[in-house]
């Protein structure tokens, strides 16, 4: 399986490749909060906001380093 930035030619993260990465991110969190809620658990919107400060801190340090 190809990486992104190998689909795109680039050795650089493209605002493409960030989108999509994170994304994905994202939805994997939220996958797992219903399946939590869907098995009788809390559907925790902190944890959600934490992933969204993940991604957000993990993008900013990718733009700066």
């Amino acid at each position: 399986m190809k990486s992104c930035q190998a689909l795109e030619k680039s050795v650089d993260l493209t605002p493409a490749c960030r989108l999509w990465s994170s994304g994905i991110v994202l939805a994997a969190g939220l996958l797992k909060e219903a399946s939590d809620q869907r098995r009788g658990g809390k559907f925790d919107e902190q944890d959600v906001l934490a992933n969204v400060l993940g991604v957000v801190t993990g993008n900013l340090l990718q733009w700066n380093f």
